[in-house]
């Protein structure tokens, strides 16, 4: 009879332990559209008096494919940010389409010519000063449209540092948490999930680089310096340089 008692608990932990192993299976179907959901792995262990039991989950992941992955982002999301705003700038000086300075300048330096060339004709001389008075308005309107750009980029930096500053909040707190759940015994997955997600948000506003540090916290860093260190966050801020 104990050894029949112990085959029926032997099969019983099985069985629950493969129920384990499908609703882990079937979470990652149900999750796999999810934004920056990682696929899970349930640890089955064989017991020593025979079965096999769960005795927990881990998060698939890769760290060389993660920081690849962010750093790929931040250079799309870096380059299309570059497109836009320089094909605001472009049409400023479109000497293709006569829209440019240099077109003026030519216009205004074939006037020279033409007054070298005939110095007492008068309507010459006006073709010239209204050269010149184009070449200075489109100066002036192209030096406005520049300085209002610029006031209007300092303002959307202002904007995105701000959220690049809540975000690394957001993962420093989520690294509290997770190393709390850990040393708790907990499934971090889902805390694990958040801050990838974050991370990714971040990488397409800035260049961010991961790694993790000797004591198993996640350091982020940014623009030279550390942004986020376990669960201590710094605070970025942008202005212009003096003139």
């Amino acid at each position: 009879m104990p050894a029949l008692t112990q085959m029926l608990l032997s099969a019983r932990d099985a069985l629950s332990a493969q129920s384990y192993a499908l609703g882990v299976t079937g979470q990652n179907i149900t999750s796999s559209t999810t934004p920056a959901y990682v696929r899970r792995e349930a640890l089955l262990e064989n017991r020593a008096t025979g079965g096999v039991v769960a005795v927990g989950v881990r998060r698939v992941a890769d760290q060389f494919v993660d920081r690849r992955w962010l750093a790929a982002s931040s250079l799309g999301a870096s380059a299309s940010e570059r497109e836009a705003l320089l094909s605001r700038v472009e049409p400023l000086f479109d000497d293709v389409g006569g829209s440019g300075v240099g077109t003026a300048l030519d216009q205004l330096f074939s006037g020279f010519s033409a007054l070298a060339a005939n110095p007492s004709d008068t309507t010459t001389r006006q073709s010239l000063l209204a050269r010149a008075d184009e070449l200075a308005s489109r100066l002036r309107e192209n030096a406005d449209t520049i300085a209002s750009q610029r006031e209007e980029l300092l303002s959307r930096a202002q904007s995105v540092v701000s959220e690049i500053n809540g975000k690394a909040a957001e993962v420093a707190d989520l690294n509290r948490k997770i190393a709390l759940a850990e040393a708790q015994g907990e499934d971090a997955s889902s805390l694990r999930d958040q801050r990838d997600k974050l991370l990714l948000g971040l990488s397409s506003e800035i260049d961010i680089t991961t790694f993790v540090d000797g004591q198993g916290g996640l350091v982020v860093r940014a623009a030279g310096t550390t942004l986020v260190e376990g669960d201590i966050a710094q605070a970025f801020d942008v202005d212009l340089a003096g003139d």
